[in-house]
């Protein structure tokens, strides 16, 4: 990836959709480096308030193993944005910090599918598929309708330990 040259690109236009394209594709081939060198151009053009873009900051962290960063880009984060919870719970679960994770979804102000469906597959993700019983029955309960990637975690996680039982 030649991110000098999208950089000088970016710094010229301050193209906040091309800069959240970048920082997911440094995520998905962890170009720490550069990623962080686009969080700088980001914070450079003042598009650090936008709410993507912070979500999107928060996962490259998150999928870098920079937890600690992550949660730094979430304390300045907007917190009514859902997808700045989702990012960071993620990282989390992907991290193998379940209770860190358990207490972030506790702590959140709404949960939707995505959320409920990160924690499930996190669970199962960490070897944890008894934990995802109550988790996938909480998520029933409060009104959240399954995706299809839910549900195959939840179906994923009854393979793995034969608990699903009735509630």
């Amino acid at each position: 990836m030649q991110i000098s040259y999208w950089m000088h690109v970016v710094d010229a236009n301050g193209n906040e959709t091309l800069l959240i394209d970048l920082v997911k594709a440094c995520a998905r081939y962890s170009l720490v480096s550069e990623g962080q060198q686009l969080h700088s151009v980001i914070l450079k053009n003042d598009l650090d308030a936008h709410a993507f873009v912070q979500a999107t900051v928060i996962h490259f962290y998150g999928c870098s193993g920079l937890n600690g960063l992550a949660q730094i880009q979430f304390r300045f984060s907007d917190k009514s944005h859902i997808a700045s919870w989702n990012a960071l719970l993620a990282g989390l679960l992907r991290r193998d910090l379940i209770h860190e994770a358990q207490q972030l979804f506790d702590d959140m102000p709404e949960r939707d599918t995505i959320s409920c469906g990160t924690f499930i597959s996190g669970y199962v993700l960490n070897g944890c598929s008894t934990w995802h019983r109550s988790s996938f029955f909480f998520m029933l309960n409060a009104g959240v309708d399954p995706n299809e990637i839910t549900v195959a975690s939840a179906l994923s996680a009854v393979s793995e330990s034969a608990t699903f039982g009735s509630r």
